[in-house]
């Protein structure tokens, strides 16, 4: 077993299973956004990719990557617009797609998704994207936003919401006053069924809902 000490800051990572790739911060020295892979072999090699932006403060990793056909996407947050980010490994080029501008940090903070690993999902052809206000983004592999699913209108009446993943089908969890499970169909970007749960185990004091996970279904 190896082991290696990574002596900078991450701000997310991925995996295509033969590499670990991480968004490393350098904010001490050149205050640059690097993208590095780290292989996964008997060695322990940290390879410096590509310098994906030269300022800190405006480029802010929203998610975790996610890694295809020698392709990464994440959600990033460029100058107050959320862009799906996505770097070609056989090319070395990256770019950003933006698809919502917000105007200033409480914008930023509201639409941020609940957990950062599980803002983010993929199936065979498309990349989602579920932020903290309950819209779904879909997007094809080249990037480009395709079709929004606003799932929960009334947000703001609910302390937690949710995502969890389950191949083609979005679980959404809203926990408020009167809480509720919901599914959607990825492929069709459309609600389907809910069900009534009772959370009153979480209103104990000190208590909060961290998590959660469907497992078979509904």
């Amino acid at each position: 077993m190896q082991f290696a000490e990574l002596r900078y800051f991450i701000s997310t990572a991925g995996s295509d299973g033969k590499s670990l790739f991480v968004i490393e911060e350098d904010d001490e020295e050149n205050n640059e956004i690097i993208l590095r892979q780290i292989a996964l072999d008997q060695t322990i090699e940290d390879t410096p990719l590509l310098i994906l932006a030269d300022d800190v403060d405006n480029y802010l990793i929203m998610t975790d990557m996610l890694a295809k056909d020698n392709q990464l996407y994440y959600i990033v947050n460029i100058d107050y617009d959320y862009a799906l980010g996505k770097v070609d490994l056989n090319r070395m080029e990256q770019s950003e797609t933006p698809f919502l501008e917000v105007k200033n940090n409480s914008d930023i903070a509201e639409h941020l998704p609940s957990k950062g690993h599980s803002g983010i999902h993929m199936t065979d052809d498309f990349i989602y994207f579920y932020d903290g206000t309950g819209m779904l983004y879909q997007f094809n592999l080249e990037g480009n936003l395709i079709e929004t699913l606003s799932t929960v209108p009334d947000y703001y009446e609910y302390n937690d919401i949710f995502p969890a993943w389950d191949d083609e089908t979005l679980y959404i969890f809203k926990n408020g006053d009167d809480s509720t499970i919901q599914s959607v169909n990825l492929l069709d970007m459309a609600l389907q069924s809910e069900i009534d749960i009772d959370t009153k185990n979480l209103k104990v004091n000190e208590q909060f809902l961290y998590d959660f996970k469907i497992i078979n279904g509904f």
